[in-house]
Parts: C-alpha cells; sequence; structure tokens
C-alpha cells in the first residue's frame, strides 16, 4: 500500500537498534522496523537517543511526542511510536495491538504461574502456611488469586481454578463474589448438583446478611 514519506531528502544520519542490530536512515524506516520487529524495538522507541535522533532529521513535532513517551508502558510504547506518523492504517494498527495484546496476556499468565509455583514448591508446606505467605507477599495476594482462577478458566482448566478459588476462599471466606465464580467453575465441571447446593448456600447467606 501506498506509505506517506516525511521527507524526500536522503538522510546520512542512521540509528541504530540495539538488539537487532539494523541501521536505519529515515523515520519511516524506524517505524517500520518497530512494527515488525516489536519485540526487540521498545526500549528504543522511547529513547532519549531516538528522541535526539528524529531531532535531527528535522521533526521536531515526532520527537516531542517520542519524549512524552518514557513513562508509557511496554504495548503503549510501541502503539504510540508506530501511530507518530500517518504510515501504517488503522487496520495494520489494529492487528499489531491485537498481537500485543495476546503476548501481554501469556507474559502476565507465565508471570502468575511462575510465582503461584514459587510459592508452592515446598511439598512440606502445610495449608495454613501457604496461606500466610500468601496473605504476606504483595503481589500473590487475592486479586492474583481470583486472576489466576480466571485464566485456568480461560486455559480451560477448571480443576485448578476450582482449587485456586478454594485457596482464596480460605484466605476470605466471606467473599460471596469468590462463592459465585467457584459455583460457576463447578458448573462448567458438569457437577450440576454441586452447582445447586453451592449457590443455594449463596442465597442463603445473601438472605442472611440482609437481616443484619
Amino acid at each position: 500500500m501506498f506509505k506517506l514519506l516525511l521527507s524526500q531528502e536522503i538522510n546520512t544520519i542512521a540509528y541504530t537498534f540495539k538488539e537487532t542490530g539494523i541501521a536505519v536512515y529515515s523515520f519511516e524506516e524506524a517505524l517500520y522496523h518497530a512494527y515488525h520487529h516489536w519485540q526487540q524495538s521498545a526500549d528504543d522507541v522511547a529513547s532519549d537517543a531516538m528522541c535526539d535522533w528524529v531531532q535531527q532529521l528535522g521533526h521536531t513535532n515526532i520527537a516531542a511526542k517520542i519524549k512524552a513517551m518514557h513513562t508509557s508502558g511496554y504495548m503503549d510504547r510501541i502503539i504510540a511510536f508506530i501511530s507518530c506518523a500517518d504510515y501504517f492504517s488503522g487496520d495494520e494498527i489494529t492487528s499489531l495491538v491485537q498481537t500485543l495484546k495476546i503476548h501481554e496476556q501469556k507474559f502476565e499468565w507465565e508471570r502468575i504461574k511462575k510465582h503461584i509455583d514459587k510459592i508452592t514448591k515446598s511439598e512440606s508446606a502445610s495449608s495454613n502456611s501457604l496461606i500466610e505467605q500468601i496473605k504476606s507477599s504483595e503481589e500473590a495476594n487475592l486479586v492474583l488469586l481470583t486472576q489466576l482462577s480466571a485464566l485456568y478458566r480461560k486455559e480451560n482448566l477448571p480443576e485448578q481454578a476450582w482449587e485456586t478459588l478454594a485457596l482464596a476462599l480460605k484466605i476470605n471466606p466471606d467473599d460471596l463474589g469468590l462463592q459465585l465464580e467457584q459455583a460457576r467453575v463447578i458448573k462448567s465441571m458438569g457437577r450440576i448438583r454441586d452447582y445447586q447446593t453451592s449457590l443455594s448456600d449463596i442465597v442463603t447467606r445473601l438472605k442472611k446478611n440482609y437481616k443484619r
């Protein structure tokens, strides 16, 4: 497709991407590199070196946009960079956004799984000590456990999701939201009678809370 060129002049100043070692001589080439090698470009696109290089090319407005990216997250930096000029179509940018989201979800899944595995590594750890470790950890808290359960469900691993929610409920047994989520997991496992019992228990507790 047609690509809008920012300058018709041949540039003699190169920017070399750190991880790939590829040298580019125009901002269009930098955009192309960031789009197709986004995993290796995240540190470059918001760097002072990139900002200075773009400034040297005479693209003052784009340099200002790049400077503003310094505090952005990984995914936001890439998208903001490739959107600095009208080089890619909306469909191309949307496609990359979807790719980055999938990558981000996989990364988050691995991060959470790695942390939980680290906590549960010791076979000698009792259930109570495990709960205490999770309570005292800033990362492995109730929010993390519910996220892990959601990821297990997405991966079609209902038994692991149930176990994770059971652990969360040991920490906070009065959380009706966790109980309802666990009931949904039970239903997905085909345990309809247990699902009905769980719903009945939730309704009973709701009635008691309402009477208070």
